[in-house]
């Protein structure tokens, strides 16, 4: 398996890689906190579209060895790949696929996961092939252009796709991580909050923890780490169909840059507010690497919100 000018890694079956030209372990890096809602031994189903040498599948493969995983591209050296980590829940298809053979596709097949990185420019068709990957999956994942990226070839879509994909209230995962273009999910049934990391307020104070502790550990198995990421919100939105918590506190789930975790709030629900308050079994700002003042996206479900404030 050679190449003078490999884009992807290019993973052995002994695990030695040979590196490409496109940075591909930060990619994945991205991507990981939104395959973390899934259980390691859950057996979800992924589609890999544009899987190059297959590098993103195989990582997925790694971390959850059940994993249903469909890769498709028609780049020669995929198929070498494919027959020396061939398993019963690994899939090729070996072939560009045209708009009709994506229409086809979606008929029958529905996803946990859709993969399209990168592949958007490929297609005069892009919206009618963002629609029905939004149709197959549930969560679909994007790496496109920035709006002024200087592409080498189909430079005129760049905009447009980008464009058209902000309608589909997508969420950046990337930005805390070093990149050249910019990585969304988009689940129909999460909005996008955006907001700005600040100082704490004081609500989760020690006093705090002790209450809502146990009722974490109790809840979810997990213990707390003792502090919070403190949001103020670019908008101010008011929550809905909270639980109860403790005696003097809501929580519902949410998740920072497609990572799990759950907000806690007093018990006052009657007002739009700007303030979040994110718990988690580790420190956010040492996995995120934030500072006051960084921006961050986070997915809730519409459940929790207010549609006359979002």
């Amino acid at each position: 398996m050679i190449t003078n000018n490999p884009y992807q890694d290019i993973i052995k079956k002994d695990g030695t890689i040979i590196e490409g030209n496109r940075e591909c372990n930060l990619r994945y890096k991205a991507i990981q906190p939104i395959l973390a809602r899934y259980d390691k031994f859950a057996p979800i189903k992924v589609l890999d579209f544009g899987a190059n040498y297959g590098y993103f599948s195989l990582q997925i493969l790694k971390d959850f060895p059940i994993a249903d995983i469909t890769m498709v591209d028609y780049e020669p050296i995929l198929k070498e790949v494919y027959k020396e980590h061939k398993q019963f829940n690994l899939h090729l298809i070996h072939k560009f696929m045209e708009l009709e053979d994506i229409e086809e596709l979606a008929k029958n097949n529905k996803y946990d996961v859709v993969l399209a990185l990168s592949v958007l420019h490929h297609f005069k068709e892009y919206k009618k092939v963002i629609d029905l990957f939004l149709e197959m999956g549930t969560i679909v994942i994007f790496e496109i252009g920035y709006p002024d990226e200087k592409p080498i070839s189909n430079q005129w879509r760049v905009k447009p796709i980008h464009d058209y994909l902000m309608t589909k209230n997508p969420i950046q995962v990337n930005n805390w991580l070093q990149h050249d273009r910019p990585i969304y999910y988009v689940n129909s049934e999460e909005y996008n909050l955006k907001g700005t990391v600040k100082n704490g307020c004081g609500i989760a104070s020690q006093k705090t923890f002790v209450e809502i502790e146990p009722q974490i550990l109790n809840r979810f198995g997990q213990k707390l780490y003792p502090g919070t990421l403190n949001i103020t919100l670019d908008n101010p939105v008011t929550f809905l169909n909270e639980e109860k918590l403790a005696q003097h506190y809501n929580i519902f789930p949410l998740f920072l840059f497609g990572l799990p975790l759950w907000n806690i709030r007093p018990d006052i629900r009657s007002y739009p507010t700007p303030h979040m308050e994110l718990i988690s079994p580790f420190s956010l700002r040492q996995f995120f690497n934030l500072k006051n003042n960084d921006t961050i996206n986070m997915g809730i479900n519409r459940a929790y919100l207010n549609n006359t404030t979002i």
